[in-house]
């Protein structure tokens, strides 16, 4: 499902009924609730002894206001999906109001027409069961479980048959993926309380993803601990900043729940755990299509190259850093962000060599004379390692250690393959890429 749709809000047609309710008992077309109310009223006589009247009283002014109460507590619990709470709310106040008049007529004599505002509630449930699908659809583009392709993808999706073969397309996407780290360990501090642990996973992914889903983002996997999204490539070539800002986002908002989780931890023996996220960002092209196996379709989505931005949201702790962008990604996006060359390095055996970067934030950082003073320390650091000057690049990781600020692991992961290529010299046509040695 394509995230540009819209879809039909759940509430709407239980809301819809109660207003037309409203204005059929108010206008009254064709005096249908007058002879309504001449048969109530026939039938409520025939109760009462003889000898005493019954005398209508004019009763708009309180289904009115029966329908405004229990109406929109009626299209309230419909629109949070409590169905089975709202028909049986409808029920009780249908049956309250029908027992109110009669109670009324057989002591007092005065006959309250409560018969179409009963109706008109039971109609209102009525139409939001009709809407459940429509509400379903709505939580699905919300929450946005599935994958997502764009109108076109999808358009095809629908009106190729079964038995054809998957089409698909070449799109040119910015990938982002988000996850908690170590939320096995997270969890060692609820043990025993499940619903604790989820209330704060859902806390602090909630936001996230309706973060970027308002900012134009395709969600195409949510596991309860991590998700993944994607900005299609515009006319206006914005994607990768969309990505960065929403990047930068995410990272001021774990530290406001971290603040929130130090002041509601109980205080005892056991310390309060600090929340961590990891981001990978990627630029490239992707496969999209529509797989379809035993008559269920599902859009996979696959990145070309190998520098995925869920690959890079793992290897984000290595370096210390919440967000690691690939190399595609800052070449699209540098004149507005401060990028860090963390690595350089082959993912995997035989492949090509890339740069990883860190995104430190945005233009005005990128301006600071202690940003480009880092960044001109990690060119040495990565030419001397290319000659070989392993001395020199021990001397320039300490002098970066001892910048405010500095990640400790970054340079300890660096000074520890100093120490592995004195140990185990590089081949001469070496080209300076880290490669992992095979166990």
């Amino acid at each position: 499902m394509n995230s540009d749709q819209t879809s039909f809000p759940g509430w709407l047609p239980a809301l819809l009924v109660l207003a037309a309710a409203i204005a059929f008992i108010v206008a009254d077309p064709d005096g249908l609730a007058s002879r309504f109310a001449s048969l109530e009223f026939g039938a409520f006589r025939a109760l009462r002894p003889a000898g005493n009247p019954l005398r209508i009283v004019n009763s708009i002014p309180a289904q009115v206001l029966l329908l405004e109460t229990v109406g929109a507590a009626l299209v309230l619990l419909i629109a949070a999906r409590q169905y089975s709470w709202a028909l049986g709310i409808a029920f009780v106040a249908a049956l309250a109001a029908q027992l109110s008049s009669w109670l009324f007529c057989l002591h007092l004599g005065a006959l309250f027409d409560t018969a179409n505002a009963s109706v008109a509630l039971l109609l209102a449930v009525i139409a939001g069961f009709c809407a459940r699908p429509f509400a379903g659809a709505e939580a699905r583009n919300r929450v946005a479980m599935g994958r997502r392709t764009t109108q076109a993808a999808a358009a095809k999706a629908e009106s190729a048959p079964v038995a054809s073969q998957p089409a698909g397309d070449v799109l040119v996407l910015t990938s982002l993926s988000c996850g908690l780290r170590r939320p096995s360990a997270l969890a060692r501090f609820f043990e025993g309380d499940a619903a604790g642990f989820m209330r704060l996973t859902e806390s602090v992914m909630a936001p996230l993803l309706d973060d970027i889903a308002g900012h134009g983002a395709w969600i195409s996997g949510f596991d309860g601990v991590s998700f993944s999204a994607q900005w299609p490539a515009a006319g206006d070539g914005a994607h990768a900043d969309r990505a960065c800002d929403a990047a930068g986002r995410m990272i001021a908002a774990l530290a406001k729940a971290n603040e929130r989780l130090v002041q509601q931890w109980p205080q005892g023996e056991s310390p309060c755990p600090t929340l961590e996220i990891g981001i990978g960002l990627a630029a490239g092209k992707h496969l999209a299509g529509t797989v379809r196996v035993r008559n269920r379709s599902e859009t996979c989505l696959l990145a070309e190259d190998s520098t995925t931005a869920e690959r890079l949201g793992r290897l984000s702790e290595l370096y210390g850093s919440a967000a690691i962008v690939s190399e595609a990604l800052c070449a699209a996006a540098q004149r507005d962000y401060a990028f860090l060359e963390v690595d350089f390095l082959v993912l995997d055996p035989g492949a090509e060599p890339v740069r990883l970067y860190a995104l430190l934030g945005n233009a005005l950082v990128r301006a600071s004379p202690k940003f480009r003073a880092i960044a001109t320390f990690h060119d040495h650091i990565f030419r001397s390692i290319r000659a070989r000057q392993w001395e020199k690049a021990c001397g320039l990781i300490a002098q970066c250690r001892k910048i405010t600020g500095a990640s400790q692991k970054l340079y300890d992961l660096h000074q520890s393959r100093v120490v592995w290529y004195e140990a185990n010299p590089p081949p001469p046509d070496w080209d300076g890429a880290f490669r992992p040695p095979l166990q």
